[in-house]
C-alpha cells in the first residue's frame, strides 16, 4: 500500500466549516475513489453500491482501490482504521488528506506516518486569497500579476470596473474571498447598446458579488486580448515539485469554467515560448509553496494575452476539478488524444447509477471507449445530486453532455 487518500476529514480544516460546507465536503468525498492506484487505499464516508463498483470496474477494466469505511468522520478514527487496515505497517505508506488541518497532522505524527499536508498552515489563506496571491506570492516569485487597485466596498469596485472597461474594453476582477462574491470575473464584449454600469452591476450580481463590503478586498485590473486560460497542475512532496500537466480552460460567461481541455502537445498549442514560461512559472510557484512548507496537489491558473504575456491569476492549493478530470481520463484510458473534461456536481431525479446510465445510454451520451466521448459518473446519485466528468473532443461535445445531464 503506497498511499491512503483521506476523503472525509472536514474536521481537520484549519477553521470550522459551516454546515453547508460540511455537506459539500462529504458530497465530493467519493471522487477520491478515482485517485487511488492498485496498491492504494481510499477512505470514504460510505461504501459505494455494488452497482457503482460494477460500473467503475466496467469503465476502468480493473477493481477499484481498497476502500476503508471507518464508521465515523473524526480524523482519529480514520487514521486508526487506515493503520489497522495496513496491519500497522506504515513503511512506505503516505497519507494524502482531502482537507488539511492540525488534527490530521498531530495524529500522523503520533503514528509516525508520513502525510502530504502543509507544515505551516499560515500559507493556506495567502494562497487561497486571490488578492494576497497577487500582492505577495507573485512578487516573491518574480512573476507577473496585473498592477490593479484593491477596493473594499461594492460601490467602489463597480465604479472602478466601469471606468476600466470604458477605458480599455475589458476588466478583470480578482475577488479575494467569499465575503463579496467568488472567484475571478472577466468582463468584456458588452453590447454597445447596453448601459455599461447596469451591465457590469448585473454581472457582479450574477457571480454572487452582492454585499456592500468585501473584507479582504477586490482587485480591479485591466487585461487585453486574452486568448487562453491555462491551468498548470503540480504535485509537491519532500521539497520537490512535479509538473503533472498543462491544460487550457474553457472560460465562458465571464468567469464560469465550462471545462478543461487536455493539450497533448502544449508547446504547439500555446507556442513554445509561452509554454516554457508557463512551465517555468509553475515550477517557481511550486518551489515557493514547498519552501513555505506546503505539500500536496496544487493548480495555478493563468491568462495568456495576445502578445504572449503570461498573467498569473490564482492558486488552488488542493485537488481541483481539473485533477479529477485528469485522473478519470487516466482510469478510463482516454489516451493521448485531445479531450475536454469538466467535473461537475449536478441535481438529478434519478436515484441510482443504473437509472442514470440507462438514461445516458438512451441519449447516446454514456462514455464509450470506441469514441472516447461521453459522461462518466464520479459520485453516484445521492440525495438528489451526483458527480460527473464530461469527456469529449470539442466544446460542442461538452455543451451537449452538460445540457442533457442537468435535465436527467
Amino acid at each position: 500500500m503506497s498511499k491512503i487518500y483521506l476523503s472525509n476529514t472536514y474536521q481537520a480544516f484549519p477553521r470550522p466549516l459551516t454546515p453547508a460546507e460540511q455537506v459539500l465536503v462529504d458530497a465530493y468525498a467519493p471522487r477520491m475513489l478515482w485517485f487511488g492506484e492498485a496498491r492504494d487505499a481510499v477512505v470514504l464516508p460510505r461504501r459505494p453500491s455494488p452497482a457503482y463498483v460494477a460500473y467503475y470496474r466496467e469503465l476502468t477494466g480493473h477493481e477499484p482501490p481498497e476502500m476503508i469505511i471507518p464508521g465515523g468522520l473524526h480524523p482519529g478514527k480514520i487514521i486508526e482504521a487506515a493503520l489497522a487496515q495496513s496491519a500497522y505497517d506504515v513503511a512506505g505508506m503516505t497519507m494524502v488528506p482531502y482537507a488539511f488541518g492540525e488534527g490530521v497532522m498531530a495524529l500522523a505524527a503520533h503514528w509516525q506516518t508520513p502525510i502530504i499536508a502543509p507544515r505551516d498552515f499560515g500559507i493556506l489563506p495567502q494562497l487561497s486569497n486571490k488578492v494576497s496571491f497577487a500582492d505577495h506570492v507573485l512578487p516573491a516569485c518574480g512573476l507577473t500579476g496585473h498592477t490593479g487597485t484593491s477596493h473594499h466596498t461594492r460601490a467602489s469596485v463597480l465604479a472602478a470596473a466601469v471606468e476600466t472597461y470604458r477605458a480599455t474594453g475589458s476588466v478583470f476582477l480578482r475577488i479575494a474571498d467569499s465575503d463579496g462574491g467568488a472567484g475571478n470575473i472577466f468582463i468584456r464584449d458588452i453590447d454597445p447598446r447596453a448601459d455599461v454600469t447596469a451591465t457590469v452591476d448585473q454581472i457582479m450580481r450574477d457571480n454572487g458579488f452582492t454585499k456592500a463590503a468585501c473584507t479582504a478586498g477586490v482587485r480591479v485590473e485591466q487585461f487585453h486580448d486574452k486568448i487562453s486560460s491555462p491551468a498548470i497542475l503540480v504535485y509537491i512532496e519532500g521539497g520537490k515539485v512535479w509538473l503533472l500537466q498543462v491544460h487550457d480552460q474553457v472560460i465562458e460567461d465571464h468567469n464560469h469554467c465550462a471545462g478543461v481541455m487536455s493539450v497533448p502537445d502544449p508547446a504547439t498549442h500555446f507556442g513554445r515560448a509561452v509554454y516554457e514560461r508557463l512551465c517555468q512559472g509553475a515550477l517557481q510557484l511550486g518551489q515557493y509553496l514547498s519552501d513555505q512548507g506546503y505539500q500536496g496537489y496544487a493548480s495555478f491558473d493563468a491568462m495568456v494575452l495576445r502578445d504572449g504575456t503570461v498573467i498569473w491569476s490564482e492558486c488552488n492549493p488542493r485537488m481541483t476539478s481539473a485533477m479529477v478530470g485528469r485522473k478519470v481520463a487516466e482510469r478510463i484510458r482516454v489516451g493521448s488524444d485531445r479531450y475536454v473534461v469538466n467535473s461537475d456536481r449536478v441535481p438529478v431525479s434519478a436515484r441510482d447509477i443504473d437509472a442514470v446510465q440507462a438514461a445516458l445510454v438512451e441519449a447516446g451520451l454514456a462514455y464509450r471507449h470506441d469514441t472516447r466521448r461521453g459522461v462518466v459518473v464520479t459520485i453516484e446519485p445521492d440525495e438528489g445530486h451526483m458527480g460527473v466528468v464530461y469527456v469529449g473532443k470539442s466544446r460542442q461535445d461538452l455543451h451537449a453532455q452538460q445540457a442533457f445531464v442537468r435535465h436527467v
